[in-house]
């Protein structure tokens, strides 16, 4: 019975990090857009490059 509670705790611990990890990744997504859009005005990248990493962003 020990060794089932200790699975179920493991599960429960693995989904709220799991759930927890998910909200950077948005974050991450808007960080990168603003340096895509940065990089776009500045003239680094043409605006073909900039559509094809925007969609991949996206």
């Amino acid at each position: 019975m020990m060794f089932a509670g200790w699975i179920l705790i493991g599960v429960l611990a693995y989904v709220l990090l799991k759930d927890r990890e998910l909200l950077p990744r948005e974050e991450k997504g808007g960080q990168a857009m603003e340096r895509l859009k940065e990089r776009f005005v500045n003239g680094e990248i043409d605006e073909g490059t900039y559509l094809k990493m925007k969609n991949m962003i996206q």
